[in-house]
């Protein structure tokens, strides 16, 4: 079953956010105070956008297995690339394309030496080598139809020449020889689909020099959509190329200010990435494409918390720039992104960048045994959980219960165990919300011994009066409840109200407990336990007499009404003048509502009806006490007072109101009660 629990703990609805090592507050999102630059966006201006290395494929077939391994052809700025890639497949001769390829045999040798040299990082014989080639094979095709072997090899060997120059620096010497392999590659383009996949390596290549010198032109912008096109029919929808190929676009897009084809590509890499993480491919990172999607969709906002997400984006493109991915200092900006994107309620994204700060942190050296890995995983847990994946979040949970505590500190004893505050803070926490998950669930016993663990934490850190440990009792009150331990059900709620009534602040909804009250009380009158139903509906009544949440008239008449029902419950256990009492402010107190003109302008005139059939049936019931304590007297007065005010009703409805049947019952129940002159029981 699904309850509504108080927010005991406003961080069981909210994230904490490291560090929480500092002297935050216990109970709020635990925020990073970090100072960002107003520095402009990196894409502004000339870029530095980096290709990564990695192998390509000789047939389409083969072309994820050699790419897979490999960092996608993604643009950087933030120096996780590293350069254009080589063409790695060696060339072989194809007797059936080339018939007079044994002129090839020699320099196809050359050729597949300095690709071994390459491999091996023996970057400057593999150069000597490739120029070697580059210079034959420029001789030997001066025909009118030079073969393919020929082809392939010019293609390659200039390909492969310009990554090493790119390497060194030679950006020039790099895009000339980009230029000369693609002369070779348009050749070749549409002879195989193998060709057409290195072809297209070949001008992403070119594509990233040009961008990376800053040779900006439609040239470029029609290069980067001609490999998106031969990526898409090269490969299937969601290959990391095809990826790649949609981010590199929106990256060019992004710095023209062509803000919605930039968002239109940087969804689909997120598409495409998003997908292949679900297959357990984790090779796309999201987060680049997802900070300029953010961007682009923050930066004309005025309000404060877009202004501080653009900041926190802009200072994470920086971080990453200056310092790599894998910093502690982007751990702390991708926490503060985390954090602002989850108060906005965007939980998808706020858990992209939760996932990388814990890939970070379990990364670095300093993070591995650190509070902040808790934090990490609580966040994460606690996005999943507003998700619905309440599994899942029970496992990130689990997770940072894990973690030794490092932080000097007071300790704060759990058990046999030592905790310092801050631990104990987030610890608190983590369970009341696996407490929380449980519950959810069903699993009401996990769920009560999750929401004990917090309690006991929480005591020892705020004292046994503090607002938060009432809500953890009333929460282990209702699932108590729930199991059927109504006596330990009463104590919890008896402990909850105490501190409720203590007055050191209020968490608890009014009506809400009045509602786990009401069901508290109609258990146990079930299983036979009035005086436990009495008490529980004494509860109610003292919080309806003080709640300043629920309106007058509301008030008025709820206690009317319970006050009859206590009076029964007192009948019932043979305490006649308690239930005289009650039943006599039950009376009074539905005569102040009818008697109370302002309220008569709040309510329909069918509720002032019901109001009316509710006072007689107290009055009904306050005279049957007084016969069955033999004053017939009193009880006289009583029901013919019920019998002429329920008269009047009936004579004064309107002609086209009908009234319910149940008045004229409770009348005809009246007036044989005043006429006869016997004790009936209550």
């Amino acid at each position: 079953m699904n309850h509504q629990h108080q927010s005991a703990i406003p961080s069981s609805s909210m994230l904490m956010a490291e560090p929480i090592h500092v002297n935050h507050a216990v109970l709020g999102l635990v925020d990073t105070n970090h100072e960002y630059s107003e520095s402009s966006c990196p894409t502004t201006g000339k870029v530095q956008l980096l290709l990564s290395k990695g192998a390509t494929a000789r047939c389409p077939e083969h072309a994820e297995q050699a790419t897979a391994v490999c960092t996608p052809d993604l643009y950087r700025e933030d120096g996780l690339g590293a350069g254009p890639r080589p063409l790695t497949v060696p060339v072989t001769l194809d007797y059936t394309q080339d018939q007079n390829g044994m002129s090839c045999v020699d320099i196809i040798n050359v050729y597949n030496k300095a690709l071994l040299l390459h491999s091996q990082c023996q970057f400057l014989e593999a150069a000597q080598l490739y120029e070697v080639v580059s210079l034959t094979v420029q001789n030997l095709a001066h025909t009118p139809f030079p073969s393919v072997c020929l082809l392939e090899l010019g293609m390659k060997s200039h390909n492969n020449f310009a990554t090493i120059a790119y390497a060194k620096g030679d950006h020039t010497a790099s895009l000339i020889g980009l230029e000369a392999a693609l002369l070779f590659g348009k050749q070749l383009v549409d002879s195989t689909a193998a060709f057409k996949h290195e072809y297209v390596s070949v001008l992403s290549n070119w594509c990233n020099v040009c961008w990376t010198r800053g040779d900006i032109s439609p040239t470029l912008y029609q290069a980067l959509g001609e490999v998106l096109r031969l990526r898409s029919i090269l490969f299937a929808w969601d290959h990391e190329d095809v990826a790649a190929a949609h981010y590199n676009i929106a990256v060019a897009e992004y710095a023209s200010n062509h803000n919605d084809t930039a968002a239109k590509h940087l969804t689909e890499y997120l598409k495409i990435a998003a997908h292949r993480a679900k297959s357990g491919k984790m090779d796309l990172d999201p987060i680049p494409a997802l900070t300029y999607l953010l961007l682009l969709q923050n930066e004309d906002k005025e309000d404060r918390s877009s202004q501080d997400l653009v900041r926190g984006l802009r200072a994470l493109q920086d971080k990453r720039q200056e310092q790599g991915s894998a910093s502690a200092e982007v751990a702390s900006v991708l926490n503060f992104i985390g954090t602002l994107l989850f108060h906005k309620s965007e939980l998808d994204h706020a858990l992209l960048f939760f996932q990388e700060e814990l890939r970070l942190e379990q990364q670095l050296l300093e993070c591995k045994n650190d509070i902040s890995v808790s934090v990490t995983c609580n966040n994460i847990g606690r996005i999943l959980q507003e998700l619905g994946n309440l599994e899942e979040a029970v496992g990130y949970y689990k997770r940072a219960l894990e973690v030794e505590d490092l932080i000097p500190g007071q300790p704060v004893m759990q058990g046999d165990k030592a905790y310092n505050q801050s631990t104990s803070n987030l610890y608190s926490t983590v369970w009341y919300n696996l407490g929380l998950i449980h519950d959810k669930l069903g699993n009401y016993f996990e769920a009560i011994e999750a929401f004990g663990k917090s309690l006991e934490l929480r005591k020892a850190m705020l004292g046994r009066d503090h607002p938060d440990i009432a809500c953890l009792y009333y929460n282990i009150g209702v699932l108590q409840m729930e199991r059927q331990h109504l006596d330990e059900a009463s104590k919890s709620f008896a402990e909850a109200l105490r501190i409720r009534y203590h007055g050191a602040g209020n968490q608890l909804n009014d009506d809400r407990v009045i509602k786990t009250l009401e069901k508290l009380a109609s258990l146990y009158k079930a299983k036979g336990n009035i005086k436990g139903a009495t008490n529980a509906s004494r509860e109610i009544l003292k919080i309806l007499e003080s709640s300043t949440e629920i309106d007058s008239w509301k008030r008025l008449r709820d206690s009317a009404l319970l006050l009859r029902s206590i009076s029964e419950l007192h009948h019932a256990e043979g305490s006649m003048p308690l239930a005289l009492s009650a039943a006599q402010k039950s009376v009074d107190k539905f005569g102040a509502l009818l008697s109370d003109s302002s309220i008569h302008e709040e309510v329909k005139e069918s509720t002032m009806y019901n109001i009316l059939e509710q006072l007689g049936s107290s009055l009904v019931l306050l005279g049957s006490l007084y016969h069955e304590m033999s004053e017939p007297i009193q009880a006289d007065f009583v029901l013919n007072q019920a019998v002429q005010m329920l008269d009047g009703a009936i004579n004064a409805c309107d002609f086209d109101m009908a009234l319910p049947s149940s008045i004229y019952i409770l009348r005809e129940v009246a007036s044989m009660l005043a006429n006869n002159h016997c004790a009936p029981e209550a």
